[in-house]
């Protein structure tokens, strides 16, 4: 047999890239461009085309240098340098025939890639699968969102063995996704695209309305996918229940879509979330309490749910849940037991602050189809508190069986704080609110087979209500009663009332005569006591601002600046009234030439101040406040000032009211007393002066005291002028000529 020269090969080769280009090529292209039209999927033909090597872009550049490398024949150059052997005289024959044999090579290659991604589609999906496996990036992602495409597709083609592929491949995604999670503090987040492919396939379950729930669509509906049973005991993440709670709403017409949904939760809550028993030496606590915000986490999305339901009055679904159990004596795992669970949930949704930042800004968590705009949140926790409403009246249906005779009893409080009891007083309000509107909707509660339970039971229901409010009332008394006083509260108000007192003398002691002297003269300022409300000293208990600081306020601004204005009025030798227009001039009178003199003003109103801001005697003015006078003013010598001094109280005050010192400075004392102890009744007894009142209107109050003695000392022989201002708006009496006045 001859061998093929090289010029036959040639003859061959050129065909063949004729051939490739102008037939095969085209057909090909047309084959690719419908890559995954069959499965609606973008993402096939996206996955196809980062295939490497034996891909479109590949045969295209190989194509393209078969035909470059053709030029070279066909005007058959001369070889360079006078080159000439064998090899460079057929350099452009062979670089053809070795280019024609790598272009077949990746022709026959790509063809084979092709007909894959054209096969049937379980060799197709295999083929996706194991490239998701061994490929990352881009590859990966298109490869994942190809699979889902071709799940879709599955869903709606009713395909059992392709649907049960892919649900092996999603459970193995999920394991795995999972196992990544379990050793660290992340949050599990699955990829937005395995929400994203949940999302669609029940859209398309409710879309259809697709009766037969095959594997896939089944464990897309019940929730088993984004919760599964596994031993790993991962926390569900946030992002996992918005995603489930969007899914509820698409299902929340469909009865038997809610019925797989909360039997899988059923089994999920008594298994997957599980109570862990909290050890004798609690080593295992803070387990114990993260598995207990779990479940409560588990419960609130499903009485959620129930609230949905009854919003969309899907009554059906309702009993469903209300019935379904998996043991016998029937045990309702997501459902109330007690009545203290069904009126702790409604104190938890109807309370804003145990909202936050659940719900934020009137913005849900719990979106209710059609309920989207400003409100939305009260809507919600309306419709939710609403079906709390219907588990109670469901509570005297379930009273009739032995199992659940004492399901109706008033609820344990000894547990609540002081706060929590206050809360559920206000929720007791909103629930009675709810339940009236659920008493409207007669034809709800038949539909729920409870309106003939309510008939029956109203007596006990009104009974029950007014019992637990009286109960509650009776909780806080007792409470407000027992309860000890805060330490840190008191430390407060003894800081408080220290600064604020220390504050207000410090600033009489610009009028104070740092000479001392002897004199009969004096008046003395005290401090005071007063009863507060015990339950601003309380922890726990409604909070009050100003506690601290009330008592000292109104001491530092009426009582002292009170009695020093009055020691004043007293202290005065002469008085004088003058209007703003002869008021300098009135003053030249009293003062003439001297120069060591004072004016203090108590009160001054604006255009005294400013008549006097404005003049010589600015520099020597004293401005002070005062209570029930306005532009009053006193002259005098500044060797005329009074002496401030500070005193102490008695031993025997200091012991029977137990007082601390909280100023050295100025001998100031405090005291918090609970009057309601009995070892404090001789206090209530002498400190009180109205014990009637007290007993009747204030039983749970306390002794407040800012106990400290000062004395207000002037010369016998001073002189001091009092001038007040008349005007047109308070007629003081009849005003002074310049004349009348008398120097200093």
């Amino acid at each position: 047999m001859q061998l093929l020269s090289i010029n036959n090969i040639v003859e061959i080769c050129v065909p063949l890239i004729i051939i490739l280009l102008g037939t095969a090529y085209p057909i090909i292209l047309n084959n690719i461009s419908n890559i995954g039209e069959k499965y609606h999927s973008k993402y096939i033909i996206a996955l196809f085309k980062q295939e490497r090597f034996y891909n479109q872009s590949s045969f295209q550049w190989i194509l393209y240098l078969s035909l470059f490398l053709l030029i070279p024949l066909i005007f058959k150059f001369e070889p360079l340098f006078g080159w000439d052997n064998w090899f460079i005289n057929n350099s452009a024959n062979i670089l053809v025939s070795l280019v024609t044999a790598l272009l077949l090579f990746i022709f026959f290659k790509w063809i084979k890639k092709i007909s894959i991604y054209n096969s049937n589609i379980d060799s197709l999906l295999d083929y996706i699968i194991k490239r998701y496996e061994n490929s990352n990036g881009k590859t990966k992602e298109y490869a994942f969102m190809s699979i889902n495409d071709i799940a879709i597709y599955a869903v709606n083609t009713k395909d059992i063995d392709l649907q049960s592929k892919l649900l092996k491949f999603y459970f193995n995604y999920v394991i795995k996704y999972r196992k990544e999670y379990n050793n660290t503090d992340k949050e599990l987040n699955y990829d937005k695209e395995f929400y994203g492919l949940i999302r669609r396939i029940i859209d398309e379950c409710v879309e259809n309305n697709y009766k037969d729930l095959l594997p896939l669509r089944y464990s897309a509906i019940n929730g088993e996918l984004l919760i599964p049973y596994d031993t790993q005991s991962i926390k569900i993440s946030e992002d996992t229940y918005n995603n489930l709670w969007y899914n509820i709403t698409l299902v929340r017409n469909n009865t038997d879509y809610i019925s797989k949904f909360w039997a899988h939760s059923n089994q999920y809550f008594w298994t997957g979330l599980k109570e862990i028993v909290l050890n004798f030496d609690k080593s295992n606590e803070k387990e114990f309490k993260e598995r207990e915000q779990e479940r409560k986490r588990f419960l609130e999305f499903h009485y959620a749910i129930g609230g949905l339901l009854l919003y969309s009055k899907n009554y059906e679904a309702l009993k469903y849940i209300f019935s379904y159990s998996q043991q016998s004596p029937p045990d309702y795992k997501l459902l109330p037991y007690k009545m203290r669970d069904i009126f702790d949930w409604i104190e938890f949704f109807r309370n804003e602050n145990k909202q936050i930042p659940k719900f934020i800004i009137g913005f849900s968590r719990y979106q209710f189809p059609n309920l989207d705009s400003v409100g939305t949140n009260k809507q919600v926790v309306f419709w939710i508190c609403r079906y709390l409403c219907v588990l109670f009246i469901r509570q005297y249906k379930l009273s009739k069986s032995l199992y659940y005779s004492n399901i109706t009893n008033q609820p344990y409080l000894n547990d609540l704080s002081l706060m929590e009891l206050y809360n559920w007083k206000e929720s007791i309000t909103y629930f009675k609110f709810c339940l009236n509107k659920v008493l409207e909707d007669k034809e709800a509660l038949e539909q729920l087979e409870l309106w003939n339970t309510y008939e029956l039971k109203y007596s006990e229901i009104d009974k029950f209500i007014i019992e637990l409010e009286q109960s509650i009332d009776e909780h806080i008394s007792d409470k407000k009663k027992r309860a000890e006083l805060s330490q840190e509260k008191i430390e407060q108000f003894y800081a408080s009332s220290k600064e604020i007192l220390e504050n207000c003398l410090e600033e009489y002691l610009s009028i104070n005569n740092p000479e001392d002297f002897d004199t009969d003269f004096k008046v003395t300022f005290l401090g005071q006591r007063t009863l507060s409300n015990k339950s601003f000293f309380v922890d726990d208990d409604i909070p009050c601002m100003g506690f601290d600081s009330s008592l000292a306020n109104l001491i530092s601004r009426y009582s002292i600046p009170r009695d020093i204005y009055n020691s004043f009025l007293i202290a005065k030798t002469n008085r004088y009234l003058l209007n703003n227009n002869n008021l300098l001039e009135g003053m030249d009178r009293i003062i003439q030439d001297k120069e060591d003199i004072v004016i203090i003003v108590f009160s001054g109103g604006y255009e005294t101040t400013q008549k006097i801001e404005n003049s010589k005697y600015k520099e020597n003015v004293i401005y002070l406040p005062a209570i029930d006078f306005k532009n009053t003013i006193f002259i005098l010598e500044k060797s005329n000032l009074p002496r401030i001094e500070k005193s102490d109280i008695s031993e025997e005050v200091k012991q029977e009211l137990q007082v601390k010192k909280i100023s050295d400075k100025w001998n100031i004392y405090s005291t918090v007393i609970d009057i309601n102890l009995p070892k404090n009744e001789a206090i209530k007894e002498k400190w009180i002066d109205d014990i009637n009142y007290y007993q009747k209107e204030n039983e749970l109050q306390i002794l407040l005291g800012l106990l400290f003695v000062g004395h207000i000392k002037f010369k016998s022989d001073r002189k001091i002028i009092q001038i007040n201002i008349n005007n047109e708006f308070e007629e003081l009496g009849t005003e002074n000529k310049l004349s009348d006045l008398e120097p200093l």
